[in-house]
């Protein structure tokens, strides 16, 4: 331990009056980033909901399944040619 204690910068014990100082910086420090990370959390999934299309509200209409669909019928079919071919 000797070279441990070799290396320390400071050789006499903490003034009194600094250290309660330094306890109340260390909470306000761990308080404003205990804020900070909340507030990056609700972002983040403010930033998700809207990136997937959830909302926090339903829309109440259903959503189609995905997926194959059946052919339109053929008068359909035929009208979009016609339509395409003019």
């Amino acid at each position: 331990m000797p070279a441990l204690a070799a290396l320390s910068w400071w050789d006499g014990p903490l003034p009194d009056d600094s250290v309660p100082a330094l306890h109340d910086l260390l909470h306000l420090c761990l308080a404003v980033l205990t804020a900070l990370i909340a507030l990056s959390a609700v972002v983040l999934l403010a930033v998700l909901a809207a990136r997937s299309g959830a909302s926090m509200v339903s829309s109440g209409a259903p959503r189609r399944a995905s997926g194959p669909r059946a052919p339109p019928p053929t008068a359909v079919r035929l009208a979009s040619l016609c339509v395409l071919r003019n």
